[in-house]
């Protein structure tokens, strides 16, 4: 499918039931005849990168927080970036890249680029993405639709998914309204 290309943003329909997947927005990452992969970008876990790797001097003291990537490869820890590394890292889109190592990742925190980190990923085997997409559970932003990569850096990522659902279907427009915190309403 020409819709599933790195950078494109996969909205879990509302109608979706797979609790891994209910109320995701995935970036992703890529692409071919195996299959894709490709990270939630909605759902912030309670740990930061400086928790996670109190033992590196450099990152220690970072409150960069983590998000849950997806079900597969909880025990990995992945980032998304911005640096301008060819060797050490995958090309998304313009200005957008996954992966590295923690050399790539100091010299990136070093640079001042923008940084997300990920424990797990998000995982289909081949044309499993394809037939989700058939059977409607998934809504997809092409990168070339542009207003929809502030969402890539949003941290935390409050209402993400309700604001991006609204945006693709007036019928749920009202998702844009509802407040962070349902008790202050």
């Amino acid at each position: 499918m020409e819709l599933l290309t790195p950078g494109s943003l996969l909205v879990s329909n509302p109608e979706m039931v797979d609790p891994n997947f209910e109320g995701s927005v995935v970036l992703l990452c890529s692409h071919d005849e195996g299959g894709a992969m490709g990270v939630t970008l909605n759902r912030p876990m309670d740990l930061t990168v400086g928790e996670l790797l109190r033992e590196d001097a450099a990152l220690a003291g970072r409150e960069d927080p983590i998000g849950w990537g997806g079900p597969v490869g909880l025990e990995t820890l992945h980032v998304l970036h911005d640096y301008a590394d060819e060797a050490l890292s995958m090309p998304i889109a313009d200005g957008l890249r996954f992966g590295g190592d923690l050399e790539l990742v100091r010299a990136a925190v070093a640079s001042g680029s923008r940084l997300r980190f990920f424990l797990g990923y998000s995982g289909w085997g081949e044309g499993q993405l394809e037939s989700e997409l058939l059977a409607g559970a998934w809504r997809v932003l092409p990168p070339s639709e542009a207003p929809h990569w502030p969402e890539i850096w949003a941290s935390p990522p409050t209402r993400q998914w309700e604001r991006l659902v609204a945006g693709l279907d007036r019928r749920y427009g009202w998702m844009r309204e509802l407040p962070d915190d349902p008790q202050a309403n």
